[in-house]
């Protein structure tokens, strides 16, 4: 089957091997390096980032977001990152200690003065926040629900907890022990909220609906030893 003439005009041999004719379309190695340059540049930008996986076995260059360290001997393309500033505003000092690497699970930390890799964030079990570069990037912050007030008159003294908080006798009240022949009346009150929400959404935590994803860091091309 002879090939279309444009198939032809481009290759030298009439289409039938890759010898293309780079007097119609020049492609030599200065076009190929500058055609691939815009994507080379996004992917040393993605280093460091976290990025959602599609196996939960990592492939190289890749590091789950667990604390763990990460040797710039293993990933030089990390240390010229790091060495370019490129986690400027994301970086814990090396003396932190497990205070601020808990208050800031999402920094990384240099092992040393002069480090020699760098402990990734720790991103397990957490949502991330969207922010546009503010002070506290990278910092935890706890499970947060709306407040949840409420409002009882106590008969007598009693201790109670959750939600409710002792405000004093209101006027009027009754006594624990009603006269005979009245209904009783209690003194202590209970909140449950799965009674309203229902068991299944009621937990330790607030949290949406959600699925887990595999999240890992992508570090850059692991060196080759």
């Amino acid at each position: 089957m002879a090939f279309p003439r444009i198939f032809q005009r481009l290759f030298a041999n009439s289409g039938a091997g890759p010898k293309l004719r780079h007097d119609i379309i020049p492609w030599d190695e200065e076009s190929r390096i500058a055609s691939i340059a815009p994507l080379e540049a996004w992917r040393q930008a993605m280093i460091g980032t976290p990025l959602p996986m599609t196996s939960t076995t990592l492939p190289s260059g890749f590091m789950w977001a667990d604390g763990s360290f990460a040797s710039f001997a293993t990933y030089p393309e990390l240390k010229a990152k790091y060495d370019a500033g490129g986690f400027a505003g994301m970086l814990l000092p090396y003396t932190a200690q497990e205070g601020d690497i808990s208050a800031y699970p999402g920094k990384f930390k240099p092992d040393s003065a002069n480090p020699t890799g760098l402990f990734v964030p720790r991103l397990n079990g957490l949502f991330a926040r969207y922010c546009g570069g503010e002070v506290d990037a990278g910092k935890y912050a706890p499970d947060m629900g709306r407040q949840l007030l409420a409002y009882a008159d106590l008969t007598v003294t009693a201790d109670v907890s959750g939600a409710f908080a002792p405000i004093g006798i209101a006027e009027g009240a009754v006594y624990a022990d009603p006269p005979i022949g009245e209904p009783n009346r209690y003194s202590a009150f209970k909140l449950d909220a799965a009674l309203a929400w229902g068991a299944e959404h009621s937990g330790v935590e607030f949290v949406p609906a959600h699925h887990k994803q595999p999240v890992a860091l992508y570090l850059g091309r692991a060196a080759q030893i």
